[in-house]
């Protein structure tokens, strides 16, 4: 079942070497970012917090947020998911289905802040 909540949050963290997280209300249990994602939170977690570490918060909306610090734009909607890219880095990844479990369609942008839990 999906929300209507504009904003979410979720804990990104690190299991067996790969950024994952869980949403108990989604039904989501350590799901992992693949395809470029992890570069763009290990990219941005460095510039944002001049560290990478082992478990962040992030919370995103597809309108804009009072402080924004990752910015994501669609760029094509391909199995089921969507490629987003990250201008500021030049970097591009892909954020699968479970994407939909947040919105109705993959939005054109998702606006991210990025914290240290």
């Amino acid at each position: 079942m999906k929300n209507n909540n504009a904003l979410h949050r979720i804990q990104i963290f690190m299991y067996k070497g790969q950024w994952v997280f869980d949403d108990e209300s989604k039904g989501i249990n350590k799901e992992p970012f693949v395809f470029g994602i992890p570069a763009i939170i290990n990219a941005k977690a460095m510039k944002i917090l001049g560290t990478v570490p082992k478990r962040m918060s992030v919370t995103f909306a597809s309108t804009l947020l009072p402080i924004v610090n990752v910015e994501l734009e669609r760029t094509v909607r391909e199995h089921g998911g969507a490629w987003y890219i990250e201008k500021s880095l030049g970097y591009e990844g892909w954020l699968c289905p479970a994407l939909l479990k947040y919105f109705k369609k993959p939005p054109k942008h998702i606006y991210i802040y990025l914290d240290e839990v």
